[in-house]
């Protein structure tokens, strides 16, 4: 008997051990890719992310993520983030029961979608409202919020919005103990969703549906709703949702006095809850598979499964059923007893081999955990100083880029004032050399700022948000500016500026003047200062070489 009890304590120790292990494993996966993602964008997607993975584990963590997830779409100007950050903040919020704070963050993503004019939006906004007043018990409200997606939905004509708003309803009735009325609005709901591709929306509505079935006694229509949900589940491979339906119609088939299906399903929920690490629902599942096991009259399933939950929460329910178990089998066990007086004697030098070994492979688990333990701890040790010399290195680049900007603005201003008091110069009387080099000024100044506007281009560059104009623009004033622009400079040098534009070249072409002129200044402007004495010629031609 011991021998048994401590292997099965082993195995779910290790276990447990193993689920833990493996939602550790898939955060610091995540935690990782973050960290060598170069895409800010889905960066700002994989925090978020992160926040839902430990949601139920971590509150003040989750909100951490989720936070960090809205810092970094605000300076990328990304809205879906920002909207998804907030959605996610009050999530968190809502779980842990602080209704004001869910609620100002829905209000948050709620105005982006008001100023982006995205309907989808609003209606999310208030279906999530009305969630969260519902859950606050204050059902006028929620159903004012309920109202404003299933109008949203009836002039878009979009029957996902529309369903989900009438599930609202539904679900606000089912809480009044208006069991009849909140079917009433799931039908409805059923019936507007279930030729939709929104398989997870469709199996959360025939879930809610079922409930109000089994609160109406209707056992065998839930059984049918929960089947078809669970069917949808599965196609998107939604595990926690699957486990959690399956231990539900399980219970419902114990309604039925159908113990055969209710083990069958309750059995699928404790393999569905051990691959997604749901602890509290492995630990329901052993319980309730023993008692309908017991109910069964199936004493050897029923006391193995209540084993398996007392090494879980370490409980004395077992005395009981183990004493049922053993007065059934005490004839046969005093018959072996009678009979074979040397086997138990080896028997019992077996039972310490096992005793033996079952503690060294205890001892085993139990090494394997702390070094487990301290790997995990080590390697969380190291994504936070990742995360550190990330976020150093974020601040370093918007200050950059706040000095470029700033620098620019600043030599903008007065360059302006240049350009405006040469326009200003150019409207007077002026003779043809004036207007000559006033023109000249105008267009020196012009490159400037050209120039200033290239600062500020490098921080479009790193983003590759930089973009060419596709606009109309004469070649000939381009050239004949430049050339104006350089002749100061011939002075200093016994240098000729020669321009020689070929007579098939149009006057007007299509492309981006202000990187054609850029070019073509650099250029010249180059062969002026390597030139000491001859001619420096700007010759174009069409050529049909590439």
């Amino acid at each position: 008997m011991w021998r048994i009890k401590i292997c099965i304590i082993g195995c779910l120790i290790l276990f447990c051990g193993t689920a833990i292990s493996q939602n550790i494993k898939k955060i610091n996966e995540l935690k990782y890719q973050i960290q060598i993602e170069n895409n800010f964008n889905k960066k700002a997607d994989q925090l978020i992310e992160l926040s839902k993975l430990v949601q139920n584990y971590n509150y003040s963590e989750a909100l951490n993520y989720a936070f960090e997830g809205l810092t970094l779409s605000k300076s990328l100007h990304y809205n879906k983030g920002k909207v998804e950050a907030y959605y996610q903040i009050s999530e968190v919020e809502r779980i842990n029961g602080n209704y004001a704070k869910a609620i100002e963050s829905i209000e948050l993503a709620n105005e982006i979608s008001a100023d982006y004019g995205d309907p989808r939006g609003l209606a999310r906004s208030n279906l999530f409202l009305g969630q969260i007043y519902a859950d606050q018990k204050d059902y006028e409200s929620a159903r004012v919020y309920f109202q404003y997606a299933l109008d949203i939905g009836s002039k878009m004509k979009n029957n996902v919005i529309q369903a989900k708003a009438n599930a609202g309803f539904g679900k606000i009735n089912g809480l009044q103990k208006k069991n009849y009325l909140a079917l009433q609005y799931y039908l409805i709901a059923v019936d507007q969703i279930k030729n939709t591709i929104q398989y997870e929306e469709i199996g959360d509505i025939y879930r809610d549906m079922a409930k109000e079935q089994i609160a109406t006694n209707n056992v065998e229509d839930a059984i049918e709703s929960n089947l078809i949900a669970l069917k949808n589940y599965e196609r998107l491979d939604l595990i926690d949702k699957q486990a959690w339906l399956c231990f539900e119609l399980g219970k419902q088939y114990q309604l039925q006095s159908n113990p055969k299906e209710a083990i069958l399903f309750m059995k699928n929920s404790l393999g569905l809850a051990q691959e997604a690490g749901i602890e509290d629902l492995i630990k329901m599942g052993y319980q309730t598979i023993a008692t309908t096991y017991e109910k069964n009259e199936q004493f050897q399933e029923a006391y193995e499964y209540l084993k398996y939950y007392s090494a879980i929460k370490d409980t004395k329910e077992i005395s009981e059923l183990e004493s049922q178990l053993e007065l059934e089998m005490k004839n046969k066990e005093l018959a072996i007893i009678t009979k074979e007086k040397d086997f138990h004697k080896k028997e019992s030098d077996n039972q310490k081999m096992y005793i033996v070994i079952s503690i060294i492979v205890l001892i085993i688990i139990f090494c394997l955990s702390i070094f487990l333990f301290i790997s995990l701890r080590q390697r969380d040790k190291i994504n936070s100083q990742l995360i550190t010399a990330t976020n150093q290195a974020n601040e370093s680049k918007q200050e950059k880029e706040d000095f470029f900007a700033y620098t620019s603005h600043e030599i903008r201003t007065p360059l302006n004032a240049v350009v405006g008091m040469t326009n200003l110069l150019a409207e007077t009387d002026l003779d043809e050399k004036q207007k000559k080099y006033v023109k000249t000024i105008t267009g020196s100044a012009q490159n400037i700022l050209f120039l200033v506007n290239d600062v500020l281009d490098l921080s479009k560059i790193e983003k590759g948000g930089v973009q060419f104009e596709e606009i109309e623009f004469s070649l000939h004033e381009i050239v004949d500016q430049i050339v104006d622009s350089l002749e100061f400079k011939k002075f200093e040098k016994k240098v000729v500026i020669k321009k020689n534009i070929a007579k098939n070249i149009p006057n007007v072409i299509i492309g981006d003047p202000v990187r054609f002129n850029q070019i073509l200044l650099n250029l010249a402007d180059n062969a002026l200062k390597f030139t000491k004495e001859g001619a420096v010629s700007i010759n174009m031609i069409v050529s049909d070489k590439i």
